[in-house]
């Protein structure tokens, strides 16, 4: 299985290219056209009596600072003269009153990783990447980030599933997604019971955390709690479709949770009905 790389990228990667700077001495009707004419969420303010410090101005930051200065709006006052005297006033703000900073310029070369990590640390929406000049030439937004994230993780899709009770190793339920799948899955991965005890037993052996298991073609994944193991086989683990595996856990406990408390109290001696995964493998299939 060919997987897409996750190494290699840096800042100056997935930058958005290109900043807008403005002084301190400007307006905030100055910073609020630019953003306006350029569709830009933010604009880096330069201290030209300080060199080497930029400061950042952010959409969120204006409506923020707007929403506490037009608190009590005179009744008085018709509109007209409202809008007049509202653009009066943002001539009249200067962009020292809002900017942040200064910044910390991330070096275009900061593997993406680490950029990641900083933003989370510091709880940044954005930072700003800078060029071995220390001059600013690309922002970096949680939405790059997303951007990137679903450019370059893969997308997996389900092959098989297995649900298997805790305690006992019973194969409650099982389904295959697919129709053309390949017999080197069915001879290893065909449902039999000895086929799941490989896989959990590679599961315990490395980890009881682990969650996943890599194969040449395919991955494992598995959710686990004191009832149920769900094991899922997919042509790629993705963050995407943990999050519908454990979302289908869920259901499944929503549904059969009396049946397996049932189990639970009878030592595992009550017979269980055939658990039907209709609707709940829909989960998976979603796009």
């Amino acid at each position: 299985m060919t997987r897409k790389p996750t190494y290699g990228l840096i800042a100056e990667d997935i930058a958005h290219k290109g900043v807008y700077l403005l002084e301190k001495s400007d307006s905030l009707l100055d910073v609020i056209s630019v953003m306006d004419k350029k569709l830009i969420s933010a604009v880096i303010i330069e201290d030209i009596e300080s060199l080497g410090q930029y400061y950042i101005i952010s959409h969120t930051q204006i409506i923020n600072f707007l929403a506490k200065y037009f608190k009590s709006p005179r009744k008085s006052q018709r509109s007209k003269s409202r809008h007049q005297h509202t653009l009066n006033s943002l001539s009249e703000i200067k962009a020292k009153e809002l900017m942040r900073g200064p910044l910390t310029l991330i070096p275009r070369s900061t593997p993406i990783d680490e950029v990641v990590h900083f933003m989370n640390k510091m709880g940044y929406k954005r930072v700003v990447v800078g060029n071995e000049y220390n001059q600013p030439i690309g922002i970096i937004s949680t939405k790059d980030i997303i951007r990137w994230t679903t450019d370059i993780l893969p997308k997996g899709h389900p092959i098989m599933i297995f649900i298997q009770e805790t305690k006992t190793g019973l194969v409650l339920a099982s389904h295959m997604f697919r129709d053309d799948v390949a017999e080197s899955y069915i001879d290893l991965l065909g449902g039999t019971l000895s086929a799941i005890e490989k896989i959990t037993d590679e599961v315990l052996k490395n980890s009881g955390n682990l969650r996943y298991i890599e194969k040449d073609y395919y991955d494992i994944m598995f959710e686990a709690n004191e009832y149920i193991t769900v094991i899922l086989v997919c042509d790629e683990s993705s963050i995407e479709l943990r999050i519908k595996l454990r979302a289908f856990m869920r259901r499944f406990m929503d549904q059969y949770s009396q049946e397996l408390e049932l189990r639970k109290k009878t030592n595992y001696v009550r017979e269980i009905s055939l658990f039907k995964l209709r609707p709940l493998i829909e989960i998976l299939e979603t796009d």
